[in-house]
């Protein structure tokens, strides 16, 4: 993407405007695995604490997308999708630069029990550049920091046993930028992998399907399995709905790839859903002052909301419970 400037050995993560950076392996490494990366310089944001920058290792099947998340993202969709990751965070105030001049050290490893363990540590000293390392060892992991690169200290208490799934698979190996909400950051890295090799990592095995005029009902839409849809229409609604079924754990996920935006104001906002198996376009309502009929209709449904003039985008997720609907809402200072 445009905020990651790859430069002989080195990579760049770098934005103005609240991009969320990651960098992650096309191959899978098996056995042993040591990934290192140096914070060869960075840029201070602002003042309070920095975008940290964060590394991990992820099962095979993982996609740049599933581990790219703003903040309000990190803990319920990043680290869900990960096995293990260590970050550094440090803190500045350019009115008084030696103010809390310390780097903490966290990170997370599922155990034998598939539960996260936490572990950390600090250091009374800045990391404007060092080292992060982390590692697969005999099927544990471990994370270790260093100032110099060649002394390191390890974070936390010790190797943590992964998962029998997870001490030889085959993992991906990334890194990536948690913003700490900041829109601004500009940290030059150079990573180092070693491992007993690598391999094509295997792609989902789960059955996958495309919206496509072909097996879709549509209003104000035109769909293809090669371009996606186009939603664009004078009126209230456009919408989709799949004329196919689904069962079992189902991912649904929509790029959004260009979005305009008309006068002032708050704009049209894009809303995914789960329905019912016997749903049709007519039964769900999706006309103009219909969002509580449509809410209690569908099973899920998570929305976006942005404002013409206000950087921020505001998203709500509503589903369904024995006792009734459910609501949660965040959102994020970039707008969608």
């Amino acid at each position: 993407t445009d905020s990651i400037l790859i430069v002989d050995e080195t990579i760049r993560l770098t934005t103005e405007s609240a991009v969320d950076s990651t960098v992650l392996t096309k191959e899978a490494h098996i056995g042993d695995i040591v990934l290192t990366v140096e914070i060869q310089a960075r840029s201070m944001s602002g003042s309070g604490y920095q975008p940290q920058l964060v590394l991990f290792f992820a099962p095979e099947t993982t996609s740049v997308a599933d581990v790219t998340t703003n903040d309000n993202g990190f803990g319920d969709f990043f680290e869900s999708s990960v096995v293990a990751w260590m970050k550094e965070r440090i803190y500045f105030n350019p009115n008084d630069p030696n103010l809390l001049m310390y780097t903490w050290f966290n990170a997370k490893v599922l155990d034998t029990d598939s539960n996260f363990v936490s572990e950390g540590g600090s250091k009374n000293n800045r990391m404007n550049s060092g080292f992060l390392r982390l590692q697969r060892s005999g099927g544990s992991i471990d994370s270790y920091y260093s100032f110099d690169g060649v002394s390191w200290a390890e974070v936390g208490g010790g190797p943590v046993l992964l998962p029998t799934s997870y001490r030889t698979a085959p993992l991906k190996l990334g890194y990536r930028i948690k913003r700490e909400w900041k829109s601004a950051y500009d940290i030059t890295t150079h990573p180092t992998i070693t491992s007993n090799g690598a391999v094509t990592a295997s792609t989902t095995s789960d059955p996958q399907s495309y919206f496509d005029d072909d097996n879709i009902e549509r209003i104000g839409t035109s769909c293809s399995s090669s371009e996606g849809c186009n939603l664009a229409l004078d009126a209230y609604n456009s919408a989709v709905l799949s004329t196919e079924t689904f069962s079992g754990d189902v991912s649904f996920i929509v790029k959004v790839e260009n979005r305009k935006v008309f006068g002032t104001g708050y704009q049209s906002g894009l809303a995914l859903f789960f329905a019912p198996a016997d749903a049709t376009l007519n039964l769900v309502p999706t006309g103009r002052n219909e969002d509580g009929a449509f809410n209690d209709y569908v099973i899920a449904a998570v929305s976006d909301k942005i404002h013409a003039s206000i950087d921020h985008t505001w998203t709500t997720m509503k589903y369904q419970t024995d006792s009734g609907t459910l609501s949660q809402s965040g959102g994020d200072g970039y707008k969608n």
